[in-house]
């Protein structure tokens, strides 16, 4: 018998004729019963025992004999309009990655669409919507939001990767409360349905950050130890860190990259999206640098909310460990020349895009280097190594091109 520790999987898509994704038990070729769910309603079990070269591919399975592709119409079953779909794994009933899912026919988005565009708020709603991408200060911003007003409700990453596409959701705060915040992170993986969640919020906050910077904060948050880090891979980045803290120019940012290279890609990937994304946003968005934001460059934020945000005001307990620098222009002090000539052809276009200077690549003359950000961080949010188990397949999974999505189990 499985227990949880040892059942994975993803479901991969749903649509109104399909679903399919795949699932495995760690070490063993037997087929995992798959429990599919409408709506909290059993609907229907099958075995995940098609084939998947993937999954071989990513050495996640022996075989590659642990897919499930559920032909809806064959098996005669009919999705509703409004559906959350939620898919389980063995007698232990371990819910896959992405789901829940919520998928919508459409006739119920066109419902929604007709609903939304006469939505009418009150002068003194506060419905506001924050997004933006991880390490890129939405945390923080949400609370200085937050503080101005007792009455306001702060849901923090609601679903997770799920929050922009559960409209539902979304629809009943809009119903229930005057006052709310939701922030939300941009995974443009995932399924959106941004322009129809939008709808119900009449203040939405968009906040960038410099690409750089954000490649220096992801690569030390991604030690964390609920995002399974290598652990196999800790201490060569440790000893390089330190060595950098003490000889800056000794070591290249991009050596250190280049131990957890799926950290650039993911970055490269996500600021594209970004780029994308601010240019499609309506003129009802307020886009807000970073940069400005923690400098307390805020007037036109403040006008655009229509009341002054809390300088003062911090994250909860539970979130400061996380807390690294709430600086900007890190890359000045991290990066080297070598940096500089590698990273400004790859950087350059989403500078330009969001607003930065791309001409402007000018590094500290004498830069000094914070253990607190550096090495002391990364070993205070690291974990002791596991013993084998599943967290071994998670991190072969991470570091393999299926893995993109599933970096959040």
């Amino acid at each position: 018998m499985s227990s949880k520790q040892n059942i994975v999987g993803f479901l991969d898509d749903v649509t109104n004729t399909r679903i399919y994704g795949w699932a495995l038990v760690q070490n063993q070729e037997t087929a995992v019963a798959i429990t599919l769910k409408f709506n909290d309603q059993e609907i229907i079990t099958l075995l995940a025992q098609v084939l998947r070269h993937d999954v071989v591919d990513a050495g996640l399975h022996p075989t590659g004999y642990c897919g499930f592709d559920l032909d809806l119409q064959k098996e005669g079953i009919e999705l509703p309009p409004n559906c959350k779909v939620q898919v389980y794994a063995g007698e232990a009933q371990v819910e896959l990655v992405n789901s829940p899912w919520f998928y919508y026919s459409d006739a119920y988005l066109t419902e929604i669409q007709e609903e939304t565009a006469v939505i009418k708020f009150d002068e003194d709603d506060k419905k506001i919507l924050i997004l933006g991408m991880g390490k890129s200060g939405t945390s923080i911003l949400t609370y200085r939001i937050a503080d101005v007003d007792a009455n306001i409700k702060v849901y923090f990453e609601p679903y997770t990767t799920q929050c922009l596409n559960h409209i539902e959701f979304h629809r009943k705060i809009y119903r229930k409360y005057d006052s709310y915040i939701t922030k939300a992170l941009y995974y443009p993986q995932y399924p959106q349905q941004l322009a129809l969640v939008g709808g119900y919020y009449n203040k939405k906050v968009c906040i960038i950050r410099d690409p750089r910077d954000l490649l220096i904060s992801t690569f030390f948050y991604s030690w964390n130890k609920s995002d399974n880090p290598p652990h196999d891979k800790f201490p060569a980045a440790l000893k390089l860190v330190l060595q950098k803290e003490k000889e800056p120019q000794a070591v290249d940012f991009t050596t250190l990259l280049a131990i957890r290279p799926e950290v650039p890609t993911s970055i490269l990937d996500s600021v594209q999206n970004l780029c994308d994304l601010t240019n499609n946003l309506g003129e009802d968005w307020h886009i807000l640098k970073y940069e400005d934001f923690v400098t307390n460059k805020v007037t036109g934020l403040n006008a655009y909310l229509g009341f002054p945000i809390n300088l003062e005001a911090s994250v909860p307990g539970q979130l400061k460990r996380v807390e690294r620098s709430k600086k900007f222009d890190n890359w000045r002090r991290w990066f080297t020349e070598n940096d500089v000539q590698h990273l400004k052809p790859q950087l350059d276009n989403y500078l330009a895009c969001l607003n930065y200077d791309p001409d402007d690549w000018t590094l500290a003359a004498n830069p000094q280097l914070s253990p607190s950000e550096g090495s002391e961080y990364m070993t205070k949010i690291f974990a002791p190594p596991p013993k084998k188990g599943l967290d071994a397949l998670k991190n072969a999974l991470a570091s393999s091109s299926l893995g993109k999505r599933f970096r959040n189990l």
